[in-house]
């Protein structure tokens, strides 16, 4: 049985010889020590020690703020490519200081359109590098939720969750719009190609 045979029988319930996994996709500082606890020496050995099934393609995306698709969003509107290790949702976004939809709109947030900075070729030739028996799996992310509480800073937003929710729907409505075009981009520039999508979005509480 191979990867992607495991993972569509994984999907359908059906017996498998074990469930398909993902080793997901570990920071770079983290890297060394899995590679020398594995005794393996890059991060392709240690996918294939660990019996990774998938095959990760981070949906390309490069706009003037930013080169991921995680940070798409200018939320500071500072013109700033915010890298993962700096990237925070408590920090005030630029609609902290809205009290209504009016205020909302009145700030003329610049929302991208994925169809810029998205290339279909660049789409295809990721997805044609992955091995044939290996599940392909676009990395969307979509973390709307995320993104949302960004474009307040967390505290206000879950506040104006209660408050003034229409707010709050205005941008997620903006935000779930950028990420299903970003989507249809991708997957139609890859037809028939792409096995697998990841969602990335987090969500905490203090209960769980």
């Amino acid at each position: 049985m191979n990867s992607r045979e495991r993972f569509i029988a994984t999907v359908e319930r059906k017996p498998v010889d074990r469930p398909a996994c993902w080793l997901g996709d570990p920071t770079p500082e983290a890297v060394p020590a899995l590679c020398d606890y594995y005794h393996v020496d890059n991060i392709k050995e240690l996918k294939k020690v660990c019996g990774d099934d998938f095959y990760a393609v981070e949906i390309p995306y490069k706009s003037p703020t930013c080169s991921a698709i995680f940070a798409a969003f200018d939320w500071y509107m500072n013109g700033s490519n915010v890298d993962t290790e700096h990237r925070t949702l408590t920090a005030d976004g630029c609609f902290a200081q809205c009290e209504d939809l009016e205020d909302v709109e009145a700030v003329n947030f610049p929302w991208p359109d994925p169809e810029l900075y998205i290339d279909p070729e660049e789409c295809r030739r990721l997805v044609d590098e992955a091995p044939d028996d290996k599940v392909v799996m676009g990395m969307l992310w979509a973390c709307h939720f995320q993104d949302t509480c960004a474009a307040f800073g967390m505290q206000t937003c879950l506040m104006n969750m209660v408050a003034e929710p229409e707010m709050v729907h205005y941008v997620d409505d903006h935000i779930v719009d950028f990420y299903l075009k970003a989507l249809k981009i991708f997957l139609e520039a890859t037809k028939g190609k792409v096995q697998a999508i990841l969602i990335g979005d987090d969500v905490g509480s203090q209960r769980g």
